[in-house]
């Protein structure tokens, strides 16, 4: 299941994916996100839930899934495209990962809390009790580092983007 995932991500498809299995292990949650799942459902489950979960992925698809964002010079999100470019270069984002960093760029400068990310970054209308935003968020800033942006963890409230004066300088530089 892992190597579909990572198939389908590789061939630049954003089709949703929601793994529904009986292994409970945060391990493979992690990877399967990481991979670029965009919801995990394990097994045995309520009906409703999955419904809802199924849902939540169907609104997000048929969300516009382009509009030009503007004000932060040397960083651009590719419209239908998973990657970013910083400077220049194309950087590759997981779905989950690109549409955290959307929400943040939307919101350059405020501070987008957990719920709300939950919410519309995972389709989540409560806290599952994982840090499976803070494993998003890490990857982000490792692939965006080189970006004249920061994410400020905001203690007990979320994240902020903030856009930096000048990008920061590559290693060896």
């Amino acid at each position: 299941g892992l190597d579909v995932i990572s198939s389908v991500r590789d061939r630049g498809s954003a089709i949703p994916i929601l793994v529904l299995t009986a292994r409970d292990a945060i391990e493979m949650r992690v990877e399967a996100l990481n991979r670029g799942a965009d919801d995990y459902l394990v097994k045995p489950f309520a009906f409703a839930e999955l419904v809802a979960r199924i849902s939540a992925l169907a609104r997000r698809a048929t969300a516009p899934r382009w509009v030009p964002l503007t004000g932060v010079p040397g960083l651009k999100l590719l419209p239908g495209e998973m990657d970013v470019l910083i400077a220049g270069q194309r950087v590759r984002l997981s779905p989950r990962e690109h549409a955290l960093l959307e929400t943040l760029l939307r919101r350059c400068g405020e501070t987008v809390l957990r719920d709300e990310i939950l919410r519309d970054v995972f389709g989540y209308n409560f806290d599952p009790g994982t840090n499976l935003i803070d494993v998003h968020i890490a990857h982000i800033r490792k692939k965006v580092a080189l970006a004249p942006i920061a994410i400020e963890t905001m203690r007990g409230l979320g994240y902020r983007l903030v856009q930096t004066s000048t990008p920061k300088p590559a290693a060896g530089r």
